[in-house]
């Protein structure tokens, strides 16, 4: 059973599959902080052949909120993507809270 943490991701979770386009499957884990481990601030895409960094994310700001970062896709190393597919994927070092979820597409 999630803890709090979890129940509200899965709550957060529970209508994604509308945003994913029919045909592909998502998965998604969840992580909390481990103390005095690594923070969790980068934003990765993850995949079976390859990964990419977003520092910021994908977030759509709002320019006139006075928020005008702007993100690159950062494609990953062969031993970077290597390391963060053992932290987020086979949970090394990590605390899962929620996951994996697999989300399969529905959108059109």
């Amino acid at each position: 059973m999630p803890d709090e943490s979890g129940l509200r991701a899965a709550n957060n979770l529970a209508t994604r599959e509308q945003y994913v386009p029919t045909l592909l499957t998502v998965q998604l884990v969840v992580l909390r902080k481990v103390i005095r481990g690594d923070p969790l601030h980068n934003r990765f895409v993850l995949t079976d052949v390859g990964g990419v960094i977003l520092p910021y994310g994908v977030d759509d700001y709002d320019r006139e909120a006075n928020h005008s970062a702007k993100d690159d896709l950062i494609p990953m190393q062969r031993g970077m993507y290597q390391e963060r597919w053992a932290q987020y994927v086979d949970g090394v070092g990590s605390d899962i809270v929620l996951g994996p979820v697999i989300i399969s597409g529905a959108a059109s």
